[in-house]
């Protein structure tokens, strides 16, 4: 199973801040740190912008002397908008795609005034261009999962006819429910398997119905090779499958090509780069992922990191902290016990008797939140001299 990070899909979202070509070059290489195998940068017809910031990030990976992330490219199934990708993959020496993009439900249909017709005859006319330019592209199958079974095997057979390496099935508008997405993909996995030669499936979910982690994992048992979303869950509305939860899931599962403590530096600089603050739960990434400030937990977390790293990241937390070189973090707060506060205080370089533990302990609980370390020192400073460790 192999991740496809599209960071153009998740820095689209409504109060997104968009990288630059700067930003966006480090955020490839963080994401390739990751493990990334393919990373989704820009829509280059789109604008004079877009194509320089293609055309940036593109160069910069060029430089790499390591292994190099295949960068790939949004188009529509349309000559013009594959021209400048066609120019730019031609002279990078980087391993670029194309990724034709076509709206196959309905009511997207319906909406744009398409027949099917014309959607087959520019998916036919646009993918055999780049074919025979020699430029490798996917063709991505958006709202597929509103979209019934006959339409997806007559675009399925289309693409993989004119040469496409990948079939991407978008659930748009997180529609599914896992028994759907393993439906799904389990009906398109046989169309490719039919087909003469082996094309990647890809499976791309949204989260508006906070579905999207079930349904990808859902995808992956039925037979998709790859999982498309973005770190941090970014992108329009409720965003997408947010890739960090895959990549432990799938660490977890005996993957061995995942960096998982390249995963919080990435998340940070993401955060940054997209305006965004990252919640306190997020699962993964979170400040408070790994810190409790609970009495009874505390306590049992500080007797197990006693009995080793093994014990300590697994008495209250599914995930090892340490695969991801994070730690279990105490917090002294309201709802703190003595183990708790004789171990902070410990860490600031003070042997707590037991009175200062209860005196930390009554003043925390006067608070609505956990202690910093520079309000524990401030509140220990306050105390007369005879009272200090």
């Amino acid at each position: 199973m192999e991740l496809e990070d599209d960071i153009r899909d998740g820095v689209q979202g409504a109060f997104t801040r968009k990288p630059d070509a700067q930003e966006m070059g480090s955020l490839v290489e963080l994401s390739h740190a990751v493990g990334c195998r393919k990373v989704v940068v820009g829509f280059p017809a789109a604008s004079p912008q877009e194509l320089d910031l293609c055309r940036s990030v593109i160069a910069r990976v060029a430089a790499l002397r390591r292994d190099r992330p295949i960068i790939v490219l949004l188009a529509r199934s349309v000559i013009d908008d594959v021209a400048p990708i066609i120019d730019l993959a031609g002279a990078s020496g980087v391993e670029v795609r194309a990724e034709l993009y076509i709206g196959v439900s309905p009511v997207r249909m319906h909406v744009e005034g398409w027949s099917l017709e014309v959607v087959q005859e520019r998916l036919h006319r646009t993918g055999a261009h780049l074919h025979a330019s020699g430029t490798p592209f996917g063709v991505s199958l958006e709202d597929a999962s509103r979209a019934p079974a006959e339409l997806l095997e007559r675009l399925c057979a289309i693409a993989v006819d004119v040469g496409c390496e990948s079939v991407t099935l978008c659930d748009t508008v997180g529609e599914l429910t896992p028994d759907g997405a393993e439906r799904l993909t389990r009906f398109v996995r046989g169309l490719l398997d039919r087909r003469e030669r082996p094309v990647e499936l890809v499976w791309h979910g949204h989260n508006d119905k906070g579905l999207a982690v079930a349904n990808a994992l859902a995808a992956a048992r039925a037979g998709a090779d790859t999982v498309s979303g973005a770190f941090l869950g970014l992108g329009e509305r409720a965003g997408n499958t947010p890739l960090e939860q895959i990549a432990v899931l799938l660490s977890q599962s005996g993957n061995t090509r995942l960096n998982l403590g390249a995963i919080a530096p990435y998340a940070r600089a993401l955060a940054e780069c997209a305006g965004h603050s990252i919640p306190p739960s997020t699962p993964i990434v979170g400040r408070q992922a790994f810190a409790t400030g609970a009495g009874t937990h505390s306590a049992a977390i500080l007797k197990a990191r006693a009995l080793g790293p093994e014990w300590e990241d697994h008495i209250f937390s599914g995930v090892a902290a340490s695969s991801l070189g994070a730690r279990q973090e105490i917090i002294v707060g309201p709802l703190a016990g003595r183990h708790a506060v004789a171990h902070v205080l410990g860490q600031l370089g003070y042997r707590a008797t037991e009175r200062q533990q209860e005196e930390l302990i009554a003043f925390a609980r006067t608070r609505r939140e956990g202690l910093t370390s520079a309000e524990i020192l401030a509140f220990l400073a306050r105390q007369p001299a005879d009272r200090r460790g």
